[in-house]
Formats: C-alpha cells, structure tokens, sequence
C-alpha cells in the first residue's frame, strides 16, 4: 500500500493518463503506475488526449505528454473548454478571449468572462459588465443585455431584472420573462443537449408566488398539481414537495412515488438495465436504495448512507456505510469494498480513492495501482 497511496490530489484518468499532485507539485502517470511527467509544475491539468495547460514559475502554458512547449506563454490564464472544437478561454491584459489548440486567437481579447458551459455552436460572454453569446466567428447571436444566460441546443433560458424567460438564436421569445426560476428537465443530458425537437419540459417558478409549476416550450402548464419545489438533478423521475411531504414525480408531473411514502427522496440513477434507482428516507432518517416504483432494494437497516454522494455507473451503485465509501451491485455484492475516505467512481479501469489522509487509484476490484519510484526532492 505504501507505493499505491501516494499522492496528495489526483484527477480522473482520461485514456491512459492522469494529473496527480505528489508533494507540493504536479505530474502525470498512465495507467501502469509509471510517470510520464515528473512532479515539477505548480498545476497540470490533462485538456485533451497528450495535452495539459501547466503552470510553472507562474506561467501558464499548453505542453504534451513529452513536455514539447504547444501554446507558450503569452497568457494570464488558460481554461480549456471544447473538446470537439479545440478551443481554450485565455486571459490577456485582464481581458478574455479563445485560441485553439495550434495557438490562434479564434475570438480577440475583447470580453470580461467567457464561460466554459458552451455548446458546440456559441459563447457566453461578458461586456459592459452584461451578459450576451457570440458565435465561433465573434459573431452577435443574442445582444449583451442580460444578467444570465444558459444555453440549450436552439434555445436559450435567459434572465433580465431577476426574471426569466426563453428566447430562440434570434432572439425571438419563445418564453415571456413570467418566473423567478425557469430550468429545464434534464433527463441526465448536460442542459446544451437538450433541443426543443425533444419536448422539453421546464420548472417554472411564477413571478409574486409561491408554487412550483411544470410548462413546456409553448408555456402551457402541462399538469394542473402545483408544488411547493421541484428538485431537477438526476434522470426519469424526480423529487418534489407538495405541502412540505415528498414524492417521485416525472417531467410531466406525474406522480410516481406517492406523497409521504417517504420522508424524503434523492435523485434517481439509471443503471443500465433501465432501472432508476435512489436512495430514500424514512421519518428516523435512515436510508434505504428504492427503485422507480418505489419498492425497497436495499431496506432502511442495511447501515448504508447516501451523505449526497451515492451515483451509477453500468449496473454498480457507489455507496457509504459506516462513513466508508465502496461499490455494490444490484443484488449487493460488493464489489469495491468500504475502506476509502473518498472514491471518484466512474467504472473506468481505474478510480480516484483517498485512503489514510493520501489519494491512489484503484481497479474496478478494488485493487490499488503500484506507482513506481521517483527519486524527487520535493
């Protein structure tokens, strides 16, 4: 173990490598345990297949997995942010653009922020202290004169004077700027996934009252129950609060999970033999794992913990019990056993795991990488 819990942070493994952080500095290993980049760099984050933005001597740049210089420095900061595109978000004399892997500016130095949370087409950027998008050509889509916006596939859920409202990439509305909260069911899609072409559904917080309400894009109420909130993280079925109980509803606002059958209902994971499974709680706040019918998996006693980390990947559940993390199955074979601190769970070959105050990888058995010997004054 002594050669396997090494590292004082780590980040996932993309292919076949990884960022970690031995000491007070930043390397790389691949998935033999063996260093591709010694630990010299203030940061290294792995951005694209053999490529990390780094920092070292305060300087940030973009190199490969053989240390070559691909961007040098000439910028304040670097953030990468599309994959499909190349494209990373730079700072410059305090101000932000976008260049691309090969160290072109694709969008000149103009804006105050560019977010990160982009779709493959446009940029949220800011002017003048508002918020509009831009295209790939620095083109105007929707005019800097909102206080936020997000980005679906053709539309775009915008706000002015704390209110929200939709609008398509010609800024016709779609929706008027009638809610204090309008967010899309996201149905386990990032929200720049979601086309119109899908029938979306939104919660809908009406301006001046209290109630929770679902619309669709035409900004029909699409079910007559009102709540008191909607809790949207997860996929298929969702928690609400009707009259300060819970239930399970869908993005119609059918009601799956009946009111007060619990105490309270977390979001819902698919696995991938299509079942939805959460955790629940009882009036002793003790958990059990439900399906989507709300029928008891793992009963109210097994001593397994939510703590707001319980996910899916494949048909494997990652838990907690007895402030542990580990992994079952759905007939609750453990498969990862519970003696991690923390575990960065993604069914990938290795995952992330803190173990005695230090972070390693393990396999999907629970067996720990063995990182090779680095002579490295620290």
């Amino acid at each position: 173990m002594e050669k396997c819990f090494i590292f004082n942070e780590v980040q996932p493994f993309y292919k076949d490598l990884a960022a970690v952080k031995f000491g007070s500095r930043w390397g790389a290993i691949n998935k033999s345990g063996k260093w591709v980049i010694k630990p010299h760099y203030q940061s290294l984050g792995l951005i694209y297949e053999n490529l990390f933005i780094c920092k070292r001597n305060n300087k940030r740049y973009v190199i490969d997995k053989d240390e070559k210089v691909i961007i040098p420095f000439l910028y304040d900061s670097l953030a990468y942010i599309n994959k499909n595109k190349r494209l990373i978000i730079a700072e410059k004399n305090s101000k932000l653009g976008v260049i691309n892997f090969e160290g072109e500016v694709i969008i000149p130095f103009d804006y105050e922020f560019i977010s990160s949370e982009s779709n493959d087409d446009y940029l949220i950027a800011q002017k003048d202290n508002k918020i509009g998008c831009i295209d790939m050509n620095n083109e105007i889509i929707l005019p800097f004169e909102f206080n936020n916006i997000k980005l679906g596939k053709d539309f775009a859920i915008v706000e002015k004077d704390r209110l929200y409202g939709m609008v398509d990439y010609k800024g016709n509305q779609i929706i008027p700027y009638d809610y204090e909260k309008l967010v899309p069911f996201a149905e386990g899609k990032d929200m720049y996934e979601i086309s119109l072409s899908d029938n979306p559904t939104f919660i809908a917080h009406k301006k001046y009252e209290s109630n929770v309400i679902i619309i669709n894009q035409d900004n029909k109420q699409v079910c007559e129950q009102e709540f008191d909130d909607i809790f949207e993280l997860g996929e298929g079925y969702y928690q609400a609060r009707i009259n300060f109980k819970y239930c399970a509803i869908d993005r119609f606002g059918n009601i799956k999970i009946p009111l007060g059958k619990f105490q309270g209902i977390d979001p819902f994971y698919k696995l991938d033999n299509g079942t939805y499974v959460s955790m629940a709680q009882n009036e002793d706040f003790q958990e059990a794992l439900i399906n989507q019918d709300g029928e008891i998996i793992i009963p109210f006693d097994a001593g397994y913990k939510n703590n707001g980390f319980m996910y899916t990947r494949g048909n494997t559940i990652l838990m907690v019990k007895d402030n542990k993390f580990g992994v079952i199955d759905i007939d609750k074979n453990v498969l990862i056993p519970f003696e991690y601190d923390w575990l960065f769970y993604d069914g990938n070959d290795f995952n992330g795991a803190l173990k005695n105050g230090k972070y390693g990888y393990i396999d999907n058995l629970g067996k720990p990488l063995e990182i090779e010997n680095i002579k490295y004054k620290r």
